[in-house]
């Protein structure tokens, strides 16, 4: 459950710009999202413990800065199914790359566990159902589908980000 918060703060300037983004202008929105996910980033490299994926959002809220300013009108009105698509090209780059972007997180929580080729399997799984649940987040917001939309994939993903592991190795170690 820990490790499950801990990737949910890097994920807070998301967050804030969606929370922003029904209440301001998108440029606002974003601009915080980039000032929020660039504190973020400045506090966990100083303390030493930076994650990519915390890297990852600073980069998406850069481009989305960057385009807000060069194509308002473009970039503004689906700000947020591009940041779901740059969270998705993220974890789906981990995954071809074999260093699935939850194991980061999951080191942290089980440090043992860390070169065992059954947590790369867990988390492999688990950077690729991220990958697939940001892509529907995406999907949802471009087809306005609504908030139990939205919440229901997000709740499905943190169910499995929670239970998933602990039932994957139970399934596991009962047919080794």
């Amino acid at each position: 459950m820990k490790t499950f918060f801990r990737a949910k703060f890097a994920l807070f300037p998301l967050a804030v710009f969606i929370t922003l983004i029904a209440y301001v202008s998108p440029t606002i929105a974003i601009t915080t999202g980039f000032a929020v996910a660039l504190v973020v980033c400045a506090w966990r490299f100083y303390s030493g413990q930076i994650k990519n994926f915390e890297v990852a959002v600073l980069a998406v809220f850069t481009a989305l800065a960057s385009g807000v300013f060069l194509a308002p009108g473009l970039v503004g009105p689906v700000a947020i199914p591009l940041a779901f698509i740059g969270f998705t090209a993220y974890a789906v780059a981990t995954v071809v790359r074999r260093q699935p972007w939850t194991s980061e997180f999951s080191r942290a929580a089980y440090p043992q566990a860390g070169d065992s080729p059954l947590f790369s399997r867990i988390n492999m799984i688990l950077s690729a159902l991220w990958a697939v649940l940001f892509l529907l987040l995406a999907l949802a917001h471009m087809l306005s589908a609504g908030l139990i939309v939205t919440y229901g994939i997000v709740v499905v993903g943190a169910f499995a980000s929670i239970v998933g592991p602990r039932m994957l190795r139970t399934l596991w170690r009962q047919s080794g």
